[in-house]
């Protein structure tokens, strides 16, 4: 999967949505460092993504998919 010469100090993720988180917690198994690139602003509360087209359907994270 990754060459013996890859440098595997950081990985850049672009976008912070659940795809993004798990991919990201995914490459931090290999890598020293992950950053996510995020255009939205973080926000505590739950509120609508401009950056999202289908940001009013409901989503969920099974417990299992939480755990991991």
């Amino acid at each position: 999967m990754f060459s013996k010469k890859m440098n595997r100090n950081r990985a850049v993720v672009v976008g912070g949505s659940i795809a993004g988180k798990l991919a990201a917690r995914v490459l931090s198994e290999f890598f020293k460092e992950v950053i996510v690139i995020e255009k939205d602003k973080k926000n505590d509360h739950v509120i609508n993504r401009n950056g999202v087209p289908q940001d009013e359907q409901g989503h969920v994270l099974l417990k299992s998919g939480e755990a991991i």
